[in-house]
């Protein structure tokens, strides 16, 4: 009875981060169109008023950090917290286009249980290097979406007597992965950033320990340089 409640309270959690992901998804497709929707008389209208001034820093350095939500997709597993720190620069290609990427240190994880009794937590530290396409519809919103590669540093089994085990090299691999994100400017240089995080490597189904993560990850983004009027 507990095994199928936790495995329907899974699918609930899944369906919830595919809900959100989908929506994440259409709210970009709908800035893109916003994006590149308005032209014609209006647009040239618009120019010559001086009335877009849409704040454009061509080169610019973002320090984030995010409290994250993560658990493994194998159907066995709950999630638990974490967080990841990181570096990254962006080239704005345009007015409403820009790339961005860098490198960032993540602590995830998540926990399953063997018996009532027997409560483990697997914790894992890598490295992350994305590479994003940003879109800005709004001088205040910046949409994400893009691909992330994962250096696994080193990773850890908690047990419920708060003992800790190293795993070996090998057990946890490097992975590859995809990104959809918002950011929403809310004073000066600091945004507030949601994104959902998905990893994926072969793991052995019938295993605990899996390299193939997804979960939110919601903070704060600081940019080194102020955006500046085109």
């Amino acid at each position: 009875m507990s095994y199928r409640f936790e495995k329907n309270l899974f699918v609930l959690n899944r369906l919830s981060l595919q809900k959100f992901v989908f929506s994440l998804v259409l709210t970009m497709a709908i800035g893109v169109h916003l994006t590149y929707a308005q032209g014609g008389e209006l647009l040239k209208q618009q120019y010559r008023k001086g009335r877009i001034r849409t704040p454009y820093q061509k080169l610019n350095f973002e320090v984030t950090a995010l409290a994250s939500y993560v658990n493994g997709t194998s159907g066995n597993t709950s999630p638990t917290f974490g967080y990841l720190v990181s570096s990254k620069a962006q080239w704005r290609v345009s007015q409403t286009i820009a790339f961005s990427s860098g490198v960032g240190y993540a602590r995830v994880g998540y926990q399953y249980n063997f018996s009532e009794s027997e409560k483990y937590k697997d914790k894992i530290s890598y490295l992350s290097v994305p590479l994003t396409l940003r879109l800005f519809p709004h001088k205040k919103f910046l949409l994400e979406i893009g691909a992330q590669y994962n250096f696994v540093l080193w990773a850890n089994q908690i047990t419920s007597e708060n003992t800790l085990r190293v795993y070996e090299k090998g057990i946890f691999q490097n992975s590859f992965g995809l990104l959809v994100g918002i950011q929403y400017n809310f004073w000066n240089r600091f945004n507030a950033s949601v994104q959902y995080r998905f990893s994926k490597r072969f793991s052995n189904p019938y295993a605990f320990q899996t390299n193939n993560l997804e979960g939110i990850y919601s903070g704060i983004s600081f940019y080194l340089f102020k955006p500046t009027p085109r």
